[in-house]
């Protein structure tokens, strides 16, 4: 699968290993690392999610929708094949 920058440009080709839909709740500490954005802690990883989710994404959602531990989150796992 080829990776795009915001412009459209091609910046990578990664291989997806897994993809499953979680509970919120249920994002771990080895989630928060892989991440690789230097996240130490799942309360970390999951304050800085949910203020990006806050303002990018949940404004395009029906009114009403609210984050919860019973919120499903898609979490991929992948390997990097080459950068472009």
């Amino acid at each position: 699968m080829t990776v795009v920058d915001s412009e459209e440009r091609a910046v990578a080709v990664i291989e997806l290993l897994a993809v499953k839909v979680i509970r919120l709740a249920d994002a771990d500490l080895t989630l928060a690392r892989d991440e690789g954005e230097g996240f130490a802690s799942v309360a970390e990883w999951r304050r800085d999610h949910e203020r990006f989710w806050k303002d990018n994404v949940i404004p395009a959602l029906p009114a009403g929708f609210t984050l919860t531990d019973d919120t499903g989150i898609l979490a991929e796992r992948f390997r990097l094949v080459s950068r472009v």
